[in-house]
C-alpha cells in the first residue's frame, strides 16, 4: 500500500486476518480513532463490516492477508 494511502470505507464478503509486514497501518471501523499497527501486528476483519485501510508510513506499507473466500471490495 503506497504511503499516506487511505482507503475509503469499504467492505469485502469474506473475513479476513492480516499481519504487518512492513511499515505501520490503520484498520478501523470508519468513526473510531486511528490504532497504530507496527511490524508483527495482525488483525482480524469481519466479512460485511464496514472498515477504513490506511498506510501511516512514510515508506509505504507491506501486509499479508489470508481469506479463505476470494478477494472482493465493496464501497
Amino acid at each position: 500500500m503506497p504511503a499516506g494511502y487511505a482507503s475509503p470505507a469499504h467492505t469485502h464478503t469474506e473475513d479476513y486476518w492480516a499481519v504487518v509486514v512492513s511499515g505501520a497501518m490503520v484498520n478501523k471501523k470508519p468513526d473510531s480513532p486511528d490504532v497504530p499497527l507496527p511490524v508483527r501486528s495482525h488483525y482480524f476483519q469481519k466479512g460485511g463490516e464496514p472498515h477504513v485501510t490506511k498506510c501511516i508510513s512514510p515508506s509505504g506499507c507491506i501486509f499479508f492477508v489470508s481469506q479463505n473466500g476470494k478477494l472482493d471490495y465493496r464501497e
